[in-house]
């Protein structure tokens, strides 16, 4: 990968924090910036996953799951 530019602002932010920053869908420098950190991180597809809604069934399913 080229060498990137990255932001010491979100450097130090943990990738939960840096998932959830990204999914809100920022604007302008902080797009930039976030997508940067996702992808230097490796975390695209836990992004991906994060920002995909999913229906009252599924998420049931999952309660029902948990129960067992």
């Amino acid at each position: 990968m080229a060498n990137l530019l990255r932001s010491n602002k979100y450097r130090s932010f943990s990738d939960e924090k840096i998932v959830t920053l990204f999914i809100d869908q920022p604007k302008g420098e902080a797009k930039h910036f976030l997508q940067i950190e996702v992808e230097t991180r490796g975390l695209e597809e836990k992004a991906a996953l994060r920002s995909q809604p999913v229906s009252y069934t599924h998420l049931r399913a999952h309660e029902t799951e948990a129960d067992l």
